[in-house]
Parts: structure tokens; sequence; C-alpha cells
């Protein structure tokens, strides 16, 4: 596939060809690549490299894939999960082989992703509404001159003299 500035000057001198060049050559590179497994991801690479280089040293890994733009330790950690999960062994020379023609995840390590079983709210009680219990209604008390006049102290009885006083020297 050309670079761009190329296919742009191309497109640009000859607009309707070159177009229909584009466009055949870009179906051309897609169907070569279908098959092909397609992943940018830092543990295919690793796990790819390891598969093609048999016997390689995790330092080789490390080299080669910093170079190519990966972290470091983003590459170690990887192998050490490989190993950990069985894609990957070591033997004791320290040299990686592959366990497995092909990386294909584990799902039991993706915990995250895994759907939840969806599970019914509960009901919530419905509670019947009783009307609150009526107070019972206090008796009304009939106050009689005598049975006043036993019940009522003399301080009590001077208070209320005071009181009836203001109210009828009013009038």
């Amino acid at each position: 596939m050309p670079d761009l500035k190329t296919a742009l000057t191309v497109a640009l001198t000859q607009p309707a060809k070159a177009a229909k060049e584009l466009i055949e050559t870009t179906k051309k590179d897609f169907e070569s690549a279908k098959g092909k497994p397609f992943s940018t991801g830092v543990v295919v690479t690793v796990f790819n490299y390891v598969r093609d280089h048999p016997g390689c040293t995790s330092m080789e890994v490390n080299k080669i894939l910093n170079a190519k733009g990966y972290p470091e330790s983003s590459v170690s950690s990887v192998i050490s999960k490989l190993i950990q999960r069985g894609f990957v062994n070591r033997d004791e020379g320290g040299r990686l082989n592959t366990t497995k023609l092909e990386y294909k995840p584990d799902r039991r390590h993706f915990k995250n992703r895994v759907a939840k079983p969806v599970t019914k709210p509960r009901a919530k009680p419905v509670f019947k509404k009783t009307p609150p219990a009526l107070l019972p209604v206090p008796e009304t008390v009939v106050y009689t001159k005598p049975s006043l006049i036993d019940t009522i102290s003399i301080r009590e009885a001077k208070e209320l003299y005071i009181e009836l006083k203001k109210i009828f020297d009013k009038e």
C-alpha cells in the first residue's frame, strides 16, 4: 500500500483512476489479512515472540520488544503471568518455550467480565394502616362550692381570691 503523501498526490492529479486503484489495493490488503488474528496487545505480542523464537530468555524478549516500543516492566510482567497461567514454561537454563500454539485467554481470570446472575429485588413488606387507638376522653369534673372548699389549700385560696378580685374590679 502506498504511503499517504503519494496516494494524495496521485488522487489530486488523477482523481477517478487513483480512487479506483486505492480501493482495489485496500480490498486486496483486507482480503489477505482475513483469517489472521489481529491484535496489538502486549500479551499476544509476547506470546507470539516466545512461540516464534523457542529457547529465548526473558532478557532477550525484553530487549527486542523494548526496541519495538513496549515497556520493559510490562513485558516482564506479562512473561511471569504467562508462566503462571501455563501458556509458557521455563526450563532449567531459564529458556522460554510455549506450551500452546495460539494464545487464547483463559476466561476464569476475567472476574470482572463475567456476568453476575440477576437477582430479583425483594418485595417490600406492605403494612396495613390501622387508625391509631383513640385516647380515652377525660371525665369532666364539676366543681361545687363544698368540694372546692374542701380540696383547696389556704395559699391556693389566697391566689384565687387575688385573681378573682382583679377580674371583677375591672368592671
